[in-house]
């Protein structure tokens, strides 16, 4: 069981150990690069340790790259879904099921009413699941325009997020070892 600070350095060591790898076998360099690598780096901020209800790497990371505000604002977006689950569950955890969870989480938090840790209860899960509605706005609004208004490919998406669900195995295997 590994600490974040530990899983945060192994996702920035597999960021750098895949460039090479990536210029070596990728049909597009452009792409797997400019995409692979970034996804496989939001692994240290869209963690499987969202799921713990305190401050973690995270926010640490978002408060000291982005400022105050933004440590607040990325603590506040996954306090629900930090209580919605028991840390290591299946549904936050799992490679693959894990990162598709919080990547829905992230522009949709109201799904997570299907996975609520019964322990939580439910006047405080229903709060800051409204918080984490109202601070997801911005968040869905963005892709909205990346996708439908800039017409960003959706391919560019799909390397992002296989980055992500490498860092997510990474980060699964070094929780099991």
């Amino acid at each position: 069981m590994s600490s974040g600070k530990i899983h945060k350095k192994a996702t920035t060591g597999l960021a750098l150990l895949s460039t090479p790898l990536l210029l070596w076998c990728a049909v597009n360099v452009r792409e797997a690069i400019i995409f692979i690598i970034p996804g496989i780096l939001l692994g240290i901020l869209i963690t499987p340790d969202l799921d713990i209800d305190h401050r973690i790497v995270s926010h640490r990371v978002m408060r000291n790259v982005f400022g105050r505000i933004f440590g607040y604002y990325w603590y506040y977006l996954w306090h629900s879904y930090s209580i919605a689950f028991t840390h290591r569950s299946m549904w936050s955890h799992a490679p693959f099921i894990g990162t598709l969870v919080r990547l829905t989480f992230l522009v949709f938090p109201p799904i997570i009413v299907l996975f609520r840790n019964q322990q939580t209860s439910l006047s405080k899960f229903a709060t800051y699941l409204l918080i984490s509605t109202l601070l997801a706005l911005p968040i869905a609004g963005a892709l909205f325009v990346l996708v439908f208004v800039l017409q960003l490919n959706i391919i560019f998406f799909v390397f992002a997020v296989l980055g992500l669900m490498l860092a997510d195995a990474l980060h699964f295997i070094m929780d099991i070892i």
